[in-house]
């Protein structure tokens, strides 16, 4: 069927009109959905960021005078919304002109737009409190007690990347079943693994490319708009707890390989001489979520090994847990954002 898998809900309801009863399996979907990058300080306090492209003046020349007085005019609403001064000679662009710009400028000649790609086109984030963006500020409010006990945990702010549009995925596709489950196969981890993990260095975003030799910037989303795959680790957590919103309840969460079933002891004899069986029973990364309504478990058996969703407050220092309450409140908006 056609339609949106960022929003399934109008696509159900066509194609489903009496909703879904049985299994929806999906792999490696929610990854593949945009993000917000999300600074979350000590404190509590959450900010997003905005990135404003700019071009120069070289680029501006080649697309015509009347973009060009289009650039114009949105170079000066975006200096005087953000008092940017730096760059005069530069255009700063809003978010309808950047969407008229790249397609004239991906209309020139190969070697001319790749040299104006790599040299006259550049990218700021500025931070703006996550509160200003609604899908965000809903996000934090109905994870914000998750957030908070990961955030306790230790005494430093983390950068994370939210994936509002897979929390929209869940809630829609939980609304369409009637009975039955939702088995969600996909790399990532907890709410909690995911900021202890931005703690210990690890990187949930990441940049894929088609070209083999470009390594100027590694994972760098900025250096080649419009060419590159970009992917984030999935806060199963978060889609839980969506997906509860929409009147399911959760069956299991555990590594990949318990999808295996009552085959996991065949498969583990097999993967003493088959590669690609072992690295699949390894694969710390991916996991399975299970949710359902009006159904048992679709998992079951004494090899399944589940892991924990939910934040845990008593992994949080004893010292640092009356820090917890006050974390949450101000993450959920009921304490006023700097």
């Amino acid at each position: 069927m056609e339609g949106a898998a960022r929003a399934p809900g109008p696509a159900l309801a066509r194609d489903f009109p009496n909703g879904i009863t049985g299994f929806v399996v999906t792999n490696e979907v929610p990854d593949a959905f945009g993000v917000h990058k999300l600074t979350l300080t000590a404190d509590g306090h959450a900010f997003a960021a905005l990135v404003v492209p700019r071009v120069e003046s070289a680029l501006v020349d080649v697309l015509g005078d009347s973009l060009a007085r289009r650039i114009t005019a949105a170079d000066a609403t975006v200096r005087a919304t953000f008092g940017f001064r730096e760059h005069p000679d530069d255009r700063y662009l809003d978010a309808e002109t950047f969407a008229v710009v790249m397609p004239a400028l991906f209309a020139l000649p190969v070697e001319r737009r790749d040299a104006l790609l790599a040299s006259a086109l550049w990218f700021e984030e500025v931070y703006v409190p996550a509160a200003k963006i609604p899908e965000l500020a809903a996000h934090l409010a109905v994870n914000a007690a998750d957030y908070a006990t990961a955030l306790a945990a230790e005494d430093s702010g983390v950068v994370l990347y939210l994936n509002t549009h897979a929390d929209r995925f869940m809630r829609e596709l939980g609304a369409a079943l009637r009975a039955g489950a939702i088995v969600t196969i996909d790399y990532g981890e907890s709410a909690w693994g995911l900021v202890q993990c931005a703690r210990r260095g690890d990187f949930p975003f990441r940049v894929y490319g088609e070209w083999q030799d470009y390594v100027p910037r590694p994972n760098d989303p900025y250096s080649a708009p419009g060419t590159q795959d970009m992917t984030a680790d999935v806060n199963f957590t978060a889609l839980a707890n969506a997906g509860r919103e929409a009147g399911l309840e959760l069956l299991h969460f555990g590594p990949e390989r318990d999808v295996t079933g009552a085959d996991l002891r065949a498969l583990l004899a097999e993967a003493l001489h088959d590669n690609a069986t072992a690295e699949f029973l390894g694969n710390p990364l991916f996991k399975v979520l299970v949710l359902g309504k009006r159904c048992a478990s679709p998992l079951a058996g004494p090899w399944l090994t589940p892991l924990p969703l939910a934040s845990r407050e008593q992994d949080v220092p004893k010292s640092r847990r009356p820090l917890v309450a006050r974390l949450r409140d101000t993450l959920a908006g009921k304490v006023a954002d700097r």
